[in-house]
């Protein structure tokens, strides 16, 4: 047993730094100190019962283990890399071995394992206090979780068994655990308000005061990991000569491939390009990822100072080391808690992260509520039926319209321009239409089913938008305010869905995985959800009309759960799983549109409209509310994100909804090899 002062940096490896070797005298600078002290290397780099206390019943401690290894492995490995023999190399293996065991048993590793939970323990109660950060809808994203997230719901999964217990696959329940999860956040909320006070003093006592102890299990799970060992014994090694090298308290240092310097613990190893520990004060150990690399040795202290966190040792306590230490010995400890704080927030936004988001970051943006007013360069075509005279009248009329739709929007006229190749004003509308498309299309009707305007779409993703001139002349000419301003509204629905069509465009293109099956259906059911939300979020209606609206939601959840009800007892009779799943889907489509329209319509600024209690009340008979409230969330800041950098993978929020609804119909989809399973699983309250 060496006894309770132990050295966390073994006396061996300090001898050659000594400058008295009778007396084994060395120079310390500590940090905040005004000066250097001359001491014995028994005094330094050491704590009482560091390891491990003394035993009086002749168990075998950990500063047992250690002083059996330093003499029996350390030592001998040491003593041949330090000889000199004229050679450069240095053996890769043993140099690996001892830098690896070196740099895990100082109180500098300590001393990182306590700044680093001190940390994450200011990082878990801001959390505590503000759970929205972790629990908002805004802190989990809209469309997936980031993968992290998704490997805890998962893992979790398989371990209740409860993929082989329901039939369904991991997966699928993966995607309705998360879903079920950001729906009931504010419950999870409500969780962590109560138990805030619990959890902080759990964290207290079994945070920093546990540090050594995780230290010391670290020590005994080994005392150079093999794996570790094998990492650095990969790297070039060389031994280079030097003048007075330091030895800071860290032992080796690590620069990683944009030039930065840290303790080697705190270095990540996929990105460390040069490692380097002083072996005596005139040799330095030098290992380089890739041989040709680069490495300033007259630039050596520099670094050890700033990477020392209490204290650098060396050899002469020149004015040249004192000045150096003056200069940088007060800045190590400050930024190794900027370290600690950058990576715990790095951390946490990597759990968080939405894999489909650009920017996940700027989730929550200020709306942009001001269009460009500049001009439309779009390009008008008339037939020659109409005069001359009324062009310039017509373009001005369309051009106000256009202004008015993007401003209401927060859209860019310019943005709305690229995507139109021209506008057609025709008195042979119909001619027009059939000239430019084969498809059966239909524009916006008036109640004699009389068409007004059509956008059609050309192979170049531009779009020709048709429009009656008998039509246009009433914005103007009509002496009925009525018509004229059903004229108006007809012509802004199709310029909205212009809007529309452009932001969807404009999202930046994402090479996806293999669409699956699943996905590809999910889309087919939920593609419109943004759609009819931006449109009646945008677009002029009345207050009747959102009670209009209103009525006929209600009045359709009822009706639709009903059929859902028939249709399950229908295929339960030995009906077809196919014919039931296409019931359901225009069922969910509908919904899926009413509810999305009702959104919009709440957010219109001309309406200000808030949820009905009638609404409110069905919502909840049928404990809908909570995921209606979450799809109000996702639509509104997918609508903010359309206005900045957005990628179009980002949509995939509306399968995730449509998925819901079909959970709330009775089905659940899964994955298999031919294609896609439909499960339709007993349900009380649609299976009676």
């Amino acid at each position: 047993m060496a006894g309770r002062r132990q050295h966390f940096i073994p006396r061996k490896f300090l001898r050659p730094f000594c400058n008295d070797s009778e007396r084994s005298t060395i120079w310390l600078f500590r940090r905040g100190a005004e000066r250097a002290v001359n001491t014995t290397i028994m005094n330094v780099a050491h704590q009482r019962d560091f390891y491990s206390p003394p035993e009086s019943k002749n168990y075998i401690t950990l500063d047992d283990e250690i002083t059996e290894y330093e003499s029996s492995v350390l030592y001998p490995m040491l003593d041949e890399l330090r000889s000199d023999h004229g050679a450069q190399e240095l053996n890769e293996s043993k140099i690996a071995e001892v830098i690896v065991h070196l740099s895990i048993r100082t109180a500098h590793t300590r001393t990182i394992f306590r700044e680093g939970t001190g940390a994450l323990t200011e990082a878990i109660k801001q959390l505590l206090e503000n759970p929205n950060i972790l629990l908002g809808s805004e802190g989990f994203p809209s469309s997936e979780p980031s993968t992290r997230i998704k490997k805890l719901i998962s893992d979790a999964i398989d371990e209740q068994g409860l993929s082989k217990a329901t039939g369904f696959s991991t997966e699928t329940l993966t995607r309705l655990a998360y879903m079920l999860l950001r729906e009931n956040s504010q419950e999870l909320r409500t969780l962590f308000s109560s138990q805030r006070s619990s959890i902080e003093q759990a964290i207290d006592k079994f945070g920093l005061k546990r540090v050594p102890d995780f230290h010391k299990e670290a020590l005994s799970g080994s005392l150079a990991p093999p794996a570790r060992v094998e990492q650095l014994s990969k790297f070039y090694w060389c031994q280079i000569p030097t003048e007075n090298a330091l030895l800071p308290d860290c032992v080796c240092v690590a620069r990683d491939k944009v030039g930065h310097w840290l303790p080697l613990l705190l270095s990540n190893p996929e990105e460390i390009e040069v490692i380097v520990m002083p072996l005596s004060p005139n040799k330095l150990a030098v290992g380089k990822k890739e041989i040709n690399t680069e490495f300033n040795h007259d630039e050596f202290n520099t670094i050890a100072v700033k990477t020392s966190y209490d204290f650098c040792l060396c050899k002469e306590n020149n004015e040249k080391v004192r000045n150096l230490y003056l200069e940088y010995g007060h800045n190590s400890e400050k930024e190794i808690n900027e370290y600690f704080q950058k990576s715990i927030n790095g951390a946490l936004y990597s759990f968080l992260e939405n894999p489909n988001s650009n920017q996940a970051k700027e989730s929550i943006l200020d709306h942009n509520t001001e269009s460009d007013a500049g001009s439309c360069n779009i390009n008008f075509q008339f037939d020659d039926t109409i005069e001359s005279d009324q062009h310039k009248l017509i373009v001005d009329s369309i051009t106000q319209l256009i202004q008015n739709v993007c401003v209401r929007s927060g859209s860019k006229i310019e943005k709305f321009c690229h995507y139109i190749n021209c506008i057609i004003i025709t008195d042979d509308y119909l001619g027009t239409i059939n000239s430019l498309t084969n498809n059966k299309t239909r524009g916006t009707e008036d109640d004699n089913n009389i068409g007004i305007a059509i956008p059609i779409i050309t192979e170049y993703k531009k779009i020709d938008l048709v429009l009656r001139h008998s039509a246009i002349n009433q914005l103007y000419a009509a002496t009925n305010t009525s018509t004229r301003n059903y004229i108006k509204i007809t012509l802004e629905e199709i310029f909205l869905w212009v809007v529309y069509f452009s932001k969807i465009q404009s999202g930046n293109k994402i090479t996806r995985d293999k669409t699956t099956f699943i996905e590809t259906n999910l889309s087919q059911l939920g593609n419109e959800i943004y759609y009819h939300f931006f449109k009646h979020k945008y677009g002029t209606f009345s207050l009747e009309y959102l009670h209009t609206c209103e009525k006929i939601t209600i009045e359709k959840l009822d009706e639709y759960r009903n059929i859902a009800i028939s249709k399950r007892n229908e295929y339960r009779n030995a009906g077809d799983v196919n014919i039931f799943y296409i019931d359901i889907s225009h069922l969910i489509r509908d919904t899926c549109q009413y509810i999305s329209k009702l959104i919009g319509l709440y957010n219109n600024e001309h309406l200000s409209g808030a949820v009905s209690e009638k609404l409110n009340q069905k919502l909840i008979f049928y404990e809908l509310d909570k995921w209606y409230s979450l799809l109000e969330k996702d639509l509104t800041n997918f609508d903010r994100r359309t206005n900045v950098d957005w990628n179009t993978n980002e949509l995939s929020f509306q399968n995730r909804h449509a998925e819901r609804l079909l959970l709330w119909f009775g089905i659940l989809l899964d994955e298999t090899e031919s294609g896609m399973y439909i499960h339709v699983p007993y349900i009380i309250g649609l299976d009676e």
